[in-house]
């Protein structure tokens, strides 16, 4: 890609979402945090992301992980 095609893309609905800085920033930051808690405790870590997922799928909205 080049970068005019970056720029004009930024102005698009249908752009790449790494393209917009804030939700970009946002989830770098979960990430960061998550790949720090896989780091210290593998286990756990994997075992929360998928309890809270399957909390906000089954329960829309009305239950949340204690870190987010």
């Amino acid at each position: 890609m080049t970068s005019w095609q970056l720029r004009r893309a930024q102005h698009l609905r249908q752009a790449v979402p790494h393209l917009f800085a804030g939700w970009f920033q946002e989830t770098a930051m979960i990430e960061m945090l998550y790949l720090y808690q896989l780091a210290r405790s593998p286990l756990r870590a994997m075992a929360r992301r998928l309890i809270c997922r399957g909390l906000n799928r089954v329960s829309p909205g009305r239950h949340h992980c204690p870190d987010q």
